[in-house]
């Protein structure tokens, strides 16, 4: 009972986690590029000292070099998410051999990533990136490695 429901909820996670992304990627280039750089001013005035005692030229030339940054670990991130759900999902199916829910897992995160960029190409002012899917399909391949490590660390087999 608790591995269906599991199962229910991963998936009604993983619905709206897609949607999310898919929101996101809907947003205008202005729109996208406005929340981004207002994230990376946040991130930057959270560990810059003084940084809120700058004039508004400084604060911009100061967020400007972390705003690339900031967009690409939202890239990792999204799809951090996206692959640890994904991983919950398929994993929740005895039936599958652990390669199939690897297999699955990592072929939903990268085929939505691809489908993504390719969704910005219809958004105005947004673009498709080879970049972007890398980045992303990163992010998936690095939460299902951590789900099968936590994994097998909970069936006691040994890691290293």
């Amino acid at each position: 009972m608790a591995i269906k429901l599991t199962r229910w909820i991963s998936l009604a996670l993983l619905v709206v986690w897609m949607c999310a992304i898919f929101a996101l990627s809907a947003q205008t280039g202005s729109t996208s590029d406005k929340q981004s750089r207002g994230v990376a001013a946040s991130i930057v005035g959270f560990f810059y000292p003084g940084f809120d005692d700058l004039s508004e030229s400084q604060k911009a030339e100061i967020t400007d070099r972390f705003f690339v940054p900031v967009r690409k670990a939202a890239h990792f991130t999204e799809y951090f998410i996206l692959g640890a759900i994904a991983f919950t999902f398929f994993y929740t199916f005895a039936s599958l051999s652990l390669r199939l829910k690897t297999i699955f897992s990592l072929s939903l995160g990268v085929l939505y990533a691809v489908s993504d960029e390719l969704h910005q190409l219809f958004v105005d002012s947004r673009g498709c990136s080879f970049l972007d899917v890398c980045i992303d399909s990163a992010g998936v391949l690095l939460a299902v490695i951590a789900g099968l490590l936590i994994m097998r660390k909970k069936r006691g087999e040994s890691v290293g």
